[in-house]
C-alpha cells in the first residue's frame, strides 16, 4: 500500500491555500494523471483520482480540494513506503446527509502533495482541474468530526 492507510485526517472549508506543483525528486516519479466527479457504485457522488508513481519511505500524503480562493477540504495521513504503480481510488463528497459545499459551475482542483516527515518540507506535488460537471449536493456543510472525503475507496475494477 502507498501510505499504508486508506482513511486519514480531513479538515474542511482551511484558510491555508495547497501547496504549488514541485517536480519529484531522483529516485520518484509522479504522474497526476486524472481526477474528475463520478459516483460510488451506490450511486454517492465521489471524485475519482488516478495517478502513476514510484515513492521511498519517508514522507505523509496529503490531498486538497480547492478552488481559486479557498481549500474546501485537505485530506492527510500515511507514511509512505516503497512504492512503484498505478493508484486509483474514489473519496466521497456526500456521507447521509453531510455535503462538501462545491458550487455547480465553478472549477475546482486536486492537489496531492508529498511531505517530509522529518521537516515537513515538500518533496513531492501535482495538481490537476477536476474534470465532468459539479454534482448538486444538497446538505449541511461538512465540520471538524465529519467522515466525508475521510476515506480512500477502490475504484471499481477495469476504471
Amino acid at each position: 500500500m502507498l501510505g499504508g492507510i486508506t482513511g486519514g485526517g480531513v479538515l474542511y472549508s482551511i484558510p491555508e491555500l495547497p501547496p504549488e506543483p514541485v517536480d519529484a525528486p531522483d529516485g520518484w516519479s509522479f504522474e497526476l494523471g486524472n481526477a474528475r466527479y463520478e459516483e460510488l457504485q451506490n450511486g454517492t457522488p465521489s471524485i475519482q483520482v488516478t495517478n502513476q508513481i514510484t515513492t521511498k519511505p519517508g514522507s505523509s500524503m496529503e490531498i486538497w480540494l480547492s478552488n481559486a480562493d479557498e481549500t474546501i477540504a485537505k485530506w492527510s495521513g500515511g507514511n509512505v513506503q516503497n512504492y512503484s504503480g498505478v493508484v486509483c481510488w474514489q473519496m466521497e463528497l456526500k456521507e447521509d446527509d453531510v455535503i462538501l459545499p462545491l458550487k455547480v459551475g465553478e472549477k475546482y482542483s486536486l492537489t496531492i502533495a508529498f511531505r517530509d516527515l522529518e521537516d515537513g518540507g515538500v518533496v513531492a506535488a501535482q495538481r490537476v482541474e477536476i474534470r465532468n460537471d459539479v454534482p448538486k449536493l444538497e446538505g449541511t456543510p461538512a465540520q471538524t468530526g465529519s467522515d466525508v472525503f475521510k476515506h480512500l475507496l477502490a475504484c471499481p475494477r477495469g476504471s
